[in-house]
């Protein structure tokens, strides 16, 4: 198991779960420039099987808003990891103060909101918006379609979504973190964009 964080420049950090104990966490420190790796600034990385060849790709949100997609030319255990892409799904998250250069500070996260054969891309944003997209299995060559938010009041700046583990067969949870250091949990029934604060 390993997890893949960011830093404030351009690099990714490889911290690996080292542990064989189910449940429990042993993280050791790998590479402060995993791969040599570049995001972009403020890389926001998220792992996902998106060429669905049974390995674990790499798709990394930064702070001009756009997605690089990084896929996995090595093995389920020994990566190797290749730019196939610099905008991946051809969508930017929007800045809130609408310049052009992009300040959407992309934060992507991947989950299965409607129960369907494909994953959604949420993404946090500068503004606080959790913006929603459907077409990731298509995102090479189609552009991903905005399809709505999942929250309708403000996180404060840097929203940074994380799926909490569901707690009931028709719902999940949703964590939002942002810049200010706070935690907004979010229930969301399956299905739908209706939300509801706890």
């Amino acid at each position: 198991t390993l997890v893949l964080q960011s830093n404030s420049l351009i690099k990714f950090i490889f911290i690996e779960n080292t542990s064989s104990q189910a449940g429990e966490a042993a993280y050791e420190l790998e590479s402060l420039a995993y791969q040599g790796l570049d995001g972009g600034s403020f890389v926001a990385p998220q792992l996902l099987d998106i060429d669905t060849d049974g390995d674990l790709d790499l798709l990394s949100g930064n702070r001009r808003g756009k997605f690089y997609l990084y896929e996995n030319e090595g093995t389920t255990t020994e990566a190797d990891y290749q730019l196939t892409s610099t905008q991946w799904g051809f969508i930017r998250i929007p800045s809130p103060f609408g310049d052009t250069i992009s300040n959407g500070w992309a934060k992507p996260l991947f989950f299965d909101i409607d129960r369907g054969d494909e994953v959604e891309l949420r993404s946090g944003s500068l503004g606080g918006e959790i913006r929603v997209y459907e077409g990731v299995g298509t995102a090479l060559t189609d552009t991903l379609t905005f399809v709505g938010s999942l929250n309708t009041f403000s996180t404060s700046r840097n929203a940074a979504p994380a799926i909490y583990p569901e707690v009931a067969a028709d719902s999940f949870q949703v964590l939002i973190g942002n810049k200010l250091g706070g935690i907004h949990l979010l229930s969301q029934a399956f299905g739908g964009l209706s939300t509801n604060l706890s």
